[in-house]
C-alpha cells in the first residue's frame, strides 16, 4: 500500500466533494473548425494588424471556448458565437489604438442612427451580429404540453403552443 502526500489526499477529497469530473475535448469537428479557420484567414485576418501567430492563437482560444461551452449547439450557432467571440477579443485588444478606441465609443451611436461603421473590424462585428436577425437560429415548432390525469397511466394533451415557455 503506497502512501500519498497529505496535500494529494486533500485535493482528491475536495474534487470529490465539489463533484468535479474531467471532460476531455470533443473530437475534431471538421464542419465547425474548417469554416471557422477559413473565416479567420479570409475575413477577420485582413481587418486586423495581428500576425499569423496571434491570429492562430485567437482562433484556437475563441473556437475552443465555444466548442466546450456549447457542446450540444448546432454547428451554425457555434460558428456564430465563435466569430463574435473572436471579434470581441480582437476589438478588446485594439482599444489601445486611439483611433479604434474613438470608433468603439461611437459604435452604439452609429448603430442606432443606422450609419456605417468606420473600421473593417467594427463593420465586420456589426455584420456578424446582424446574422442573428436575418436567419432564425432556432426553429419554432409547436410544443405539445402533456399532463397526466390522476390515473398516472393515461396521459392526455392539454394544449398546443408555439411559445418557448
Amino acid at each position: 500500500m503506497s502512501t500519498s502526500p497529505e496535500y494529494v489526499t486533500c485535493i482528491q477529497r475536495l474534487l470529490t466533494e465539489i463533484g468535479y469530473r474531467h471532460e476531455s475535448f470533443p473530437p475534431y469537428d471538421v464542419d465547425y473548425w474548417g469554416p471557422f479557420h477559413v473565416w479567420m484567414l479570409n475575413t477577420l485576418g485582413p481587418t486586423s494588424s495581428w500576425t499569423e501567430k496571434q491570429l492562430a492563437e485567437l482562433e484556437h482560444s475563441a473556437g475552443g471556448v465555444i466548442e466546450r461551452s456549447y457542446p450540444h449547439a448546432s454547428t451554425q450557432v457555434k460558428l456564430l458565437f465563435a466569430k463574435l467571440t473572436a471579434i470581441a477579443i480582437l476589438i478588446d485588444d485594439s482599444i489601445e489604438d486611439e483611433v479604434v478606441y474613438e470608433q468603439i465609443v461611437q459604435f452604439s451611436q452609429r448603430l442606432y442612427r443606422g450609419e456605417a461603421q468606420q473600421t473593417g473590424m467594427l463593420a465586420l462585428y456589426h455584420a456578424t451580429i446582424q446574422l442573428r436577425h436575418r436567419r432564425p437560429v432556432y426553429s419554432r415548432r409547436p410544443r405539445i404540453k402533456t399532463y397526466r390525469s390522476q390515473d398516472t397511466s393515461k396521459p392526455f394533451q392539454i394544449s398546443h403552443s408555439t411559445s418557448r415557455s
